[in-house]
């Protein structure tokens, strides 16, 4: 079975442009978004416009959450404190 990567993106459902990387599991893609939301002054109330998607074994890419998804209030607006990043891209 191939290993499966995730990436964020965007609300064009493009790369996201500052979170553009390749990270191995949904968790750690999402508390990466969560983290650079919070760090930019956002409110964990506010939708989140930052989807995530899982590479397919073709190398394609499928969306498992949409930008500001409401089905997904648990996922997006987890109980769960964070930690800050140290170093916060731009926002």
């Amino acid at each position: 079975m191939a290993r499966r990567s995730y990436r964020l993106t965007d609300l064009n459902g493009e790369r996201h442009p500052v979170l553009d990387d390749i990270y191995d599991s949904f968790e750690s893609a999402w508390n990466d978004a969560l983290c650079w939301w919070s760090n930019c002054g956002h409110s964990s109330q506010e939708a989140i416009p930052i989807g995530v998607e899982v590479s397919t074994p073709k190398g394609n890419w499928r969306t498992l959450q949409y930008p500001c998804q409401q089905e997904g209030r648990a996922v997006l607006f987890p109980r769960t404190i964070f930690r800050k990043r140290i170093s916060t891209p731009a926002c």
